[in-house]
């Protein structure tokens, strides 16, 4: 089997890069830079081209029955209207064209295509538990997902298998969320944000990785899917956790809300706000997590540290 992956050099991107080619699965590439290819394992065969644009690119899609895509500019950074003008357009004109290259090169063929979106689809949703039959929300994120979803399922009028990963936070070791965390709970200044009652939609990375594969052994998973650990934790959970997982204090009132929006402005909504989500269509196909439990994953993570 062969793989193309836009936004390999990324997190997720980087160790799928590996966890494919361990499984047998050749794998192809788009990057940006040159320089971003000893990020990559070696086997990986790299191709140079704008994501965003149709080119020359298109052709190595022809060859490979998985698409994985992955791209987008960073959402953690002050929002304005240029940076959220390129969080969209990174996302949704990479979809398109990729979307694209698979209708052109894979129509009638047996393709999958697993296209990275997020939870914020379903905006801020309060304490109600969702899963993936859960209406979208409202607000910039929301409206970004549901046109980065919709730009990748444009691939099925080709006959081609759309499965849409609505990702919780990722999280891993040396990189990732915890990378931005990890610093004040070392020095025991670790607190909830807010009230730290908002929910806090998580998944182990390694749990993540074993869901790809899962997609693309199983020809009855598509559409939608949430990739959040089955077991729901709020802020103040997580935060307490990850303070036992360091073996560090957790003795800090929250963070309020107010000091939050004025250090961060639009962009704290993202942390404020989340989703009490579950993964029903994985669970109901059979998919069993590695790790379930928050103080279980956040231990093999960071324990000893």
């Amino acid at each position: 089997m062969r793989a193309f992956i836009t936004g390999a050099t990324g997190f997720v991107g980087s160790r799928l890069c590996h966890k494919l080619l361990s499984e047998g699965i050749e794998v192809t590439a788009l990057i940006r830079k040159e320089e971003t290819k000893n990020i990559l394992p070696s086997a990986v065969t790299l191709i140079q081209g704008k994501p965003m644009e149709a080119g020359s690119w298109y052709d190595p899609v022809a060859d490979c029955d998985i698409a994985i895509n992955l791209a987008g500019s960073p959402i953690f950074t002050r929002w304005n209207d240029q940076s959220k003008r390129q969080i969209r357009q990174s996302r949704v004109f990479t979809t398109r064209s990729l979307a694209d290259a698979l209708v052109k090169h894979r129509a009638g063929k047996k393709t999958v295509l697993i296209s990275a979106s997020a939870t914020g689809f379903y905006g801020s949703t309060g304490q109600n538990l969702v899963d993936e039959d859960t209406p979208a929300g409202s607000g910039f994120l929301s409206e970004t997902a549901q046109v980065w979803e919709a730009e990748a399922m444009a691939a099925s009028s080709a006959g081609v298998k759309v499965v849409i990963t609505r990702f919780g936070v990722v999280l891993g070791k040396n990189g990732g969320a915890l990378a931005a965390m990890l610093p004040a709970f070392k020095l025991n200044l670790g607190s909830p944000l807010g009230d730290g009652h908002q929910w806090f939609p998580w998944i182990h990375i390694e749990d993540l990785l074993e869901i790809f594969m899962f997609i693309i052994r199983n020809d009855e998973i598509e559409g939608p899917i949430n990739c959040t650990s089955p077991s729901a934790v709020t802020n103040d959970e997580f935060s307490h956790a990850l303070a036992s997982a360091l073996d560090k204090y957790y003795f800090l009132p929250p963070v309020p809300e107010f000091i939050i929006r004025l250090a961060f402005g639009e962009v704290s909504s993202v942390v404020l706000q989340g989703q009490r989500t579950t993964p029903r269509k994985l669970l109901a196909a059979g998919f069993t997590f590695k790790y379930a439990g928050i103080d279980g994953a956040l231990k093999d993570i960071v324990g000893g540290k």
